[in-house]
Order: C-alpha cells, then structure tokens, then sequence
C-alpha cells in the first residue's frame, strides 16, 4: 500500500489481490444465499430490504397503466383547457411549452412512455424532452397549482385501467 491512503502500490499488487480473492472463493464452493430473493425491487441483506420496505408500509408504488399517447394528450388538453392546435403549433409561446412538458411527464409517470417515444410523438430530442420534464419539476416545486392539475391529470388517467405489462415495468 502507499502512504496508508488504501490504494495498492502496483497494478501487479492489485492483479496478485484479485487472484487470491477469486482462490478463497472458489474454495467455499457454491453458496445458496448468495442466490436467495427477499425482494426484487431492492438489492441488499434482508435487514436492509426490511428497513427500505418499512419505510413505505402504507404507500402503493405507481405503476403504469395501459394508457396510450392519445390518450394523455386528450387527457392533458381536456384538463388544462387547451386546444391541441396551439400546442402543435410548436410555437415557444409559454403555456403551449409548459403544456407539452406536462404531457411529457404523463406519459412518463403514468404510460410508462419513454423519451424516446415521447421525442417521437412531439417531434423534438429525446434530450429536449427530459430538460422539460426536469424544468416542469422545478416548476411544481414553486406552483401549488401546476402540481394540484399533474396530480388529478395523472389520477383521473390512472382511474380504473389495468397496470401496463412490460419487462421495463416488472
């Protein structure tokens, strides 16, 4: 070691340290608990799955529900009492802008839409899309109003379709 800092003086030190590790493991042969699931969702020792899930005993995840684009979209314009035309427009006028970024953060939180999905359907960069949706975060962080209209807008999607079933959501 070099100066006590924890870092290995040689790359043939560090080399020789990762052999005998691989040696001790293969001499404790197969270990079952190394293979055990507690919980998928979580990756730890069993107190640590029940630490995390303990925090949470009483909130349901959101799960994504089969909703389609058109659907958010209508959905999001219904809500906000905005006409798809001046959204499509694609003008920079403010609320058009923040309309399409809460359409964007629909479809994420409640489709399961993917950037790239939704980049297609609005015809802009998938990066474009998630700077949106990150400056519509910011905005609900300082408007109690914006976040009151994503909330019911996300519920009133979610209320009474089955959970959308793809291995990205599993």
């Amino acid at each position: 070691m070099d100066g006590g800092r924890g870092r290995a003086a040689s790359v043939g030190e560090e080399v020789g340290a990762s052999q005998r590790c691989v040696r001790e493991g293969v001499k404790e042969g197969h270990r079952a608990d190394v293979y055990e699931v507690v919980d998928q969702r979580y990756l730890g020792d069993d107190a640590f799955v029940q630490d995390v899930t303990g925090r949470f005993t009483n909130e349901e995840p959101p799960h994504a529900v089969a909703v389609t684009w058109e659907e958010i979209c209508k959905g999001v314009f219904k809500q906000s009492g905005v006409s798809a035309g001046a959204v499509r427009d694609r003008g920079k006028e403010r609320g058009a802008v923040r309309i399409t970024r809460v359409m964007a953060w629909g479809g994420r939180e409640v489709g399961g839409v993917t950037n790239r999905e939704m980049a297609q359907a609005l015809r802009q960069d998938p990066g474009s899309v998630s700077r949106g949706v990150r400056k519509l975060v910011d905005e609900m962080e300082k408007d109690r109003d914006l976040v009151k209209l994503v909330q019911v807008l996300c519920e009133t999607m979610r209320r009474g379709r089955p959970f959308k079933k793809t291995i990205r959501h599993a």
